[in-house]
Formats: C-alpha cells, structure tokens, sequence
C-alpha cells in the first residue's frame, strides 16, 4: 500500500539547474512552451539568436523538470522530452535535475500530471491574485510517498502497457468508423 512508503521531501529528489549561455547572434535555438494543467513540454519554435532579446538563457536537458515559476500553480510544468532537448529558457523558468539513484524520471513525469503536483505548487506559491511566485524552499520543502525505485519501475510500466491497449483500441476505433463511412 503506498501510504507505508515513507515521505520525501522533493529537496531530496530533485536539484535545482542552472546552464547558462549567452546566446549567439548567428546560431539558431529551440525554444520550449510549457502547456497548463501539467499537460507537458513541447517545442515552441527555433529561432535565429539575433531574433532573442533576452541573450542571457539556460539549456534544459531531456529527463529534468522544467516549470514556470509564475504559472506553476496552473501547471506550468513538467519532464523536458528528448524532443526538447538542449532547447532554451529564460530566467522565469526554473530545470531541476532528478535524483535518478530514488526517483525514476518516467514515474516522476507521470506524478507531474496529477492534482497532488499542481496543489504542491499551489501550496508553494505566494503573492496577490495573478502574481503569485512559486517560492523554491517552499516547493523544494512539499513531500511525496516514495515507493522503492523497483516498484516506480513497475508501476511505469503497468502504466506504459495500459497506455498501449488504450491507444490499440483507439486504433480499432479509428478503424472501425472508417470502415463505416464507406
């Protein structure tokens, strides 16, 4: 049962990551958008670095968390995909490195997607009305029921192969309204 693993607070599951690079006039960057409600990262656009006004950005790594410091109580957050990776952020945004050796980096993408992640945020963050800043100590301090890192593993992959006979079935569904239109 998972209410026998014990709390860990995220100061011990994940680092906060600082890359720096001052951005090139001649050099072309990806840049990422974090969707709302915890639903992920994407590639926003590549642009040229002369098109970039702010020229002091970070690097963001595939397997770290990224989120908005500003937005993350409406999910502004989640795990930086491969697709996304070495893409650019400015400074209101925070990359965190996981603790691979506690936390498995797929479970944790997959605890970003619940209400417990946004309400940790919510919790974290402080200030009047649209204003409210995630607040790092507050963030970091916000403690999760860890199961063993086996047990991540299978859990993700229970999930992966649900995920898999949904979209199958989505397929057959697919399939099968095709089949009745002709």
């Amino acid at each position: 049962m998972i209410r026998d693993f014990p709390p860990m607070p995220l100061s011990k599951l994940i680092q906060r990551k600082k890359d720096e690079i001052i951005i090139q006039e001649l050099e072309t960057y990806s840049r990422i958008t974090i969707h709302l409600n915890g639903r992920g990262i994407s590639v926003r656009d590549k642009v040229l670095g002369r098109n970039i006004g702010t020229k002091r950005q970070f690097v963001v790594k595939a397997g770290q968390l990224v989120l908005s410091k500003i937005d993350a109580r409406n999910g502004a957050f989640g795990v930086v995909p491969t697709t996304c990776d070495s893409a650019i952020i400015t400074g209101n945004f925070w990359t965190f490195d996981v603790n691979q050796e506690l936390l498995d980096v797929k479970f944790f993408d997959f605890l970003t997607k619940t209400p417990m992640f946004i309400d940790f945020c919510v919790r974290a963050s402080d200030g009047t009305t649209n204003r409210r800043y995630l607040q790092e100590s507050k963030f970091l301090s916000q403690k999760i029921l860890l199961p063993p890192l086996e047990e991540q593993q299978r859990i993700v992959a229970r999930i992966e192969e649900l995920a898999a006979k949904i979209e199958e079935a989505r397929g057959l569904r697919r399939q099968r309204k095709r089949q009745m239109n002709f």
